[in-house]
């Protein structure tokens, strides 16, 4: 599942776009390396996400996966940089594991993102605009 990622500075969003099948362990991966290469750069502290999952064709994510994801990602967040996470899906299946990353996101008590869930990418970016 290779991630790509985009950066426009003009509109201050980190897009992660996602492609190929999904697991946990590439997924974990990816995360460090997003970790250490883009949010490892204090340039991108007020920066909003978009991780977009459209080209996402199958997945062998697990809830424990997940949990482990987020644990991972909340660890690296800022209380002085509260910022914005919009995850884009088009299928059933990636809604509800969108949905389960946003539970555990919301109820670790490290979490400073707000994170949101949409079908449509136009959408997402317009919440992640408005500040």
């Amino acid at each position: 599942m290779p991630a790509k990622y985009d950066i426009n500075k003009a509109e201050q969003v980190i897009t992660i776009s996602w492609e190929g099948e999904a697991n946990n362990y590439e997924f974990i991966e990816a995360l460090k390396k997003y970790q250490s290469d883009i949010r490892g750069n204090s340039e991108y502290d007020d920066f909003n996400e978009l991780l977009d999952f459209c080209g996402v064709n199958g997945s062998k994510l697990t809830s424990k996966g997940l949990l482990h994801v987020a644990q991972m990602a909340a660890k690296t967040d800022r209380k002085e940089h509260p910022i914005k996470m919009a995850i884009v899906v088009n299928t059933i299946i990636s809604h509800g594991f969108a949905k389960i990353y946003e539970t555990y996101r919301r109820f670790n008590p490290r979490n400073k993102k707000i994170v949101r869930i949409f079908r449509s990418r136009n959408e997402a970016l317009s919440w992640l605009k408005a500040r």
